[in-house]
């Protein structure tokens, strides 16, 4: 968005050392530009650069002959072909550079973005006027992963890699529509304000700001631009260096100071309702920064006191990150310590997971750590409601949380519990079921130690389930723990 910037002033300004200013600053520019190795940045720059270039040459032929604006059209088309081809070289060459191939059509074909539009778009299918709700693709893909576009490697996606279609999904028609329309207004007024000219101190400016839109514009096609706050806050001063007035003209309007007043009344009431609902955020924030600051090396960092800090955050703010990093942590430590701190640190563990998912019921991870608490408290039938809500939340990406093979441990020990009860047909049912989930937790990929941890568990069940079977015992039904086939 900056570079669109320097480059307005650079054609619009009169002064020369104005003008050697910018050219340095945006040779500097285009140069790290190369160096990110983004296609879709490169892609948006030279489509915002364009842009200022293009209306430019408009407002350069506003007053010329009807022969020279031909001349002028005729060369610039030309012009922007060869820019244009130039740009998709080097697009080209970047993409080799970072091992995707030269081909183009290829690399996007390849790229797994594709396969994050399409999860998007069927994510809009199911509520196609008013979307699914804020942040909702980023456990919702999860759920519904499209195994058959997408690649198990892949990490679990927050954004769609595309701003337009993440509001469609998110909010519906309607929304996307809201915002465009928005957005067409800001750079129709930017528009002709450039071409009308009457602030002229201003034309650089907003010449440069109507080429960062349009950058973001196609930026926003290949990436979520609009999603990353600094960009956002970006994008809010260059929208208000576009749309502002030469200095002097609207301040002598009764109804502009009118509407000013409103405005500022508006701004401060907005303010003030944006602080009491940030309040409990920022009563948190010394003890985020104390956390922050151990580093980024906390894997001595177990015992409650050392998280401390963390834990204040949890209670002092509706993060649910951090309950979720607490709970995390905790529960790592709780395999880790001796028999006489383990079920402490369980037992926080336990509460810390159970804010993070009342403040987030759909998140995997949590669901799955959940459970995993539970079953390490050796509360299983507890833990089982919370291993089921997690496999019906993450069996699709199963070679990431193996919460599949989860449910089979738990299962299993349930089972061992009844084996130990000299209930063995019950024993003898959980030993299948847990067998099952087993094998279709290997079947979608899920890997430790090169699957020997599957091997060892499928052969120990095998044994007990071919030693009861042995004995003429015959399974019994269990209630609540339902087949893998059901999920």
């Amino acid at each position: 968005m900056v570079l669109p910037l320097l480059l307005g002033v650079l054609l619009f300004r009169r002064r020369p050392v104005e003008r050697l200013c910018a050219a340095i600053v945006l040779m500097g520019g285009l140069f790290l530009a190369y160096e990110t190795k983004s296609r879709s940045g490169i892609l948006a720059l030279v489509a915002g650069l364009l842009a200022v270039l293009v209306i430019w040459v408009v407002c350069r032929m506003r007053k010329s002959s009807f022969e020279r604006k031909v001349l002028v059209s005729f060369g610039s088309m030309i012009l922007l072909g060869g820019v244009t081809l130039l740009s998709l070289s080097v697009i080209g060459g970047v993409s080799s550079e970072r091992g995707r191939g030269g081909d183009l059509e290829l690399a996007v074909a390849r790229d797994s973005r594709t396969g994050l539009a399409g999860a998007a778009f069927d994510q809009w299918a199911s509520a196609p006027l008013l979307g699914t709700g804020s942040r909702t693709f980023s456990y919702l893909v999860v759920r519904d992963w499209p195994r058959d576009r997408m690649g198990n490697w892949l990490g679990n996606p927050v954004m769609v890699h595309n701003d337009y279609l993440q509001l469609l999904a998110e909010y519906g028609a309607l929304g996307l529509i809201l915002v465009i329309l928005v957005f067409l207004a800001v750079i129709g007024f930017t528009f002709v304000a450039v071409v009308r000219g009457k602030a002229e101190e201003m034309r650089p400016w907003q010449a440069g700001a109507l080429g960062a839109l349009i950058a973001v514009a196609v930026h926003g096609a290949f990436d979520f631009t609009l999603h990353v706050m600094p960009n956002l806050m970006l994008l809010s001063l260059v929208c208000g260096v576009s749309l502002s007035s030469p200095p002097g003209q609207l301040e002598r309007s009764l109804a502009w100071r009118t509407s000013a007043r409103f405005q500022g009344i508006l701004l401060l009431v907005t303010a003030a309702g944006l602080a009491g609902m940030a309040g409990a955020g920022l009563a948190a924030f010394p003890d985020w920064w104390k956390w922050e600051s151990k580093g980024r090396d906390r894997s001595s960092v177990t015992g409650v006191r050392d998280l401390a800090p963390l834990r204040m955050v949890l209670e002092k703010a509706p993060d649910f990150e951090a309950a979720r990093a607490y709970g995390a942590l905790l529960l790592d430590g709780g395999r880790q310590e001796e028999s006489a701190d383990q079920g402490k640190l369980l037992s926080e563990a336990t509460w810390a997971l159970e804010i993070a998912v009342e403040r987030h019921p759909y998140d995997a991870e949590s669901l799955g750590n959940l459970a995993l608490a539970y079953r390490k408290s050796g509360r299983h039938w507890e833990a089982l409601p919370w291993s089921i809500r997690a496999v019906q939340a993450a069996w699709q990406r199963e070679n990431k949380y193996g919460v599949l093979s989860a449910m089979s441990g738990n299962i299993a020990e349930i089972g061992e519990r009844f084996w130990l009860a000299r209930r063995p047909g019950e024993a003898l049912t959980c030993y299948r079921m847990a067998l099952d989930y087993l094998e279709r937790s290997y079947e979608l990929n899920y890997r430790v130690d090169r699957g020997a941890v599957f091997r060892e568990q499928r052969d120990w069940l095998l044994e007990r389930i071919q030693f009861l079977e042995g004995a003429g015992i015959e399974p019994k039904s269990i209630g609540g723990i339902p087949p893998v086939e059901s999920l």
